[in-house]
């Protein structure tokens, strides 16, 4: 049985530098072992890390927190291609950055009270609205051709 660690979203930034050697040591399609997994451990004291579509989670050794980062488009991008065994890695490196969630992508904000009840409420109120047509007849202005789609006299 595994044990649950509590998440929490990280307080900085974290900048991770990946070499084609670290590429060779990685498996591409593994959460676990993959490029920036295998650099993160090099270069940080971690007891897991793992990299999911947008978001990284990691615990540093000794502690019994789960502290998780959003991936860079840059770092996506790459991580999506490393996957798909396309690109090279510049004989210097690669830097990517691994972010700390903004105000409206951290957990305290998702799982509020208060975004929940907005969230509930623009539902429950495109719900009782009347659905617009999508196809409307034409008129006899646009059939003569003196009204159109993009020009209004």
């Amino acid at each position: 049985m595994t044990k649950e660690y509590k998440t929490v979203d990280a307080k900085s930034d974290m900048l991770v530098v990946i070499t084609p050697a670290i590429c060779k040591a990685s498996r591409p399609g593994n959460p676990l072992k993959c490029a920036i997994v295998t650099a993160v451990k090099e270069q940080y004291p971690m007891e897991h890390f793992a990299v999911f579509r947008s978001t990284a989670h990691g615990r540093l050794k000794g502690q019994n927190i789960n502290q998780r980062w959003m991936l860079s488009p840059t770092a996506r991008k790459f991580a999506n291609n490393f996957d798909q065994y396309k690109g090279t890695i510049p004989v210097d490196g690669l830097e990517l950055l691994l972010k700390r969630p903004r105000k409206h992508l951290s957990q305290k904000f998702l799982k509020s009270k208060e975004r929940k009840a907005s969230v509930k409420a623009s539902y429950l109120n495109g719900k009782n609205k009347k659905k617009r047509r999508n196809y409307r007849l034409p008129d006899a202005l646009q059939m003569a051709g003196i009204r159109g789609r993009f020009y209004h006299a």
